[in-house]
């Protein structure tokens, strides 16, 4: 019986893989490489403004730093961030970061990502996105920027859908930093943009971390049905009791 248990499990596990493995990522850090959009400034670095790969079926284009002075430099060997300046007291349009991307299907954005800082400057930020290009931005948040990198993360952002008589599923991302010392800079370190089959299940791009400490009563069974007994639990899927993520 308890074979007949884990094979049920497994055949409904085999449904939700393939979902799984079609979830694709967006991905901006700015290396110090040669790419077909490049950021340059005297005082800092060079960096590819273009995303860190390229893949079929969803991906990004180069971000539009509009209004604003950009300048990337290194945080560490291999790490650069982007410091922009030039920001208001309020949001404002003419001053903005873009981030677009395509679809070649139908796709749910699953999580956005994106790693900040102050740098004394500004003090908050406006997110807004459209899941296409075409229609006017929605407001997504309004965040409070810190002076440590820290991440910004949004999930269940929303559905991209191909329109009728195109080719391409399009969104784009706005953000807007404002407020505090109009002389400092934003610092971006990273972006990220998880998206998954509008069909399938989601992702969110989160890093899950374990093991992790469980105060769960009666006994927890692992996904092949077997019993996990203990209240150290290694990070993973479990049916009954508690399964806890931790996020950073």
């Amino acid at each position: 019986m308890m074979f007949k248990h884990s094979l049920s499990i497994l055949f409904a596990l085999s449904a939700l893989f393939p979902a799984a493995a079609q979830t694709q990522v967006i991905h901006y850090s700015w290396p110090n490489a040669v790419c077909a959009s490049m950021l340059n400034c005297i005082d800092g670095c060079s960096a590819c403004n273009v995303p860190d790969q390229v893949q079929p079926g969803f991906f990004g284009t180069n971000v539009a730093w509009l209004g604003v002075d950009v300048c990337p430099y290194p945080l560490s060997l291999g790490n650069n961030a982007v410091f922009a300046s030039g920001w208001g007291l309020q949001p404002d349009a003419s001053k903005r970061v873009l981030v677009s991307g395509i679809g070649t299907t139908d796709m749910r954005i699953d999580s956005i990502v994106i790693r900040h800082a102050s740098y004394s400057g500004p003090v908050r930020l406006q997110i807004r996105w459209t899941n296409d290009v075409s229609a006017p931005m929605m407001d997504l948040a309004d965040v409070a920027i810190t002076y440590d990198l820290g991440e910004t993360i949004l999930t269940n952002v929303g559905t991209i859908t191909i329109p009728a008589g195109m080719q391409f599923a399009t969104f784009q991302l706005e953000l807007i930093p404002y407020g505090g010392d109009l002389t400092g800079s934003w610092v971006l370190d990273d972006v990220r943009v998880v998206a998954s089959p509008a069909t399938g299940g989601s992702a969110v791009g989160i890093i899950e971390r374990g093991p992790v400490a469980t105060d769960a009563q009666g006994i927890t069974y692992d996904v092949l049905g077997r019993p996990v007994t203990g209240t150290l639990q290694a990070a993973g899927t479990y049916s009954g009791a508690v399964r806890r993520v931790v996020v950073q």
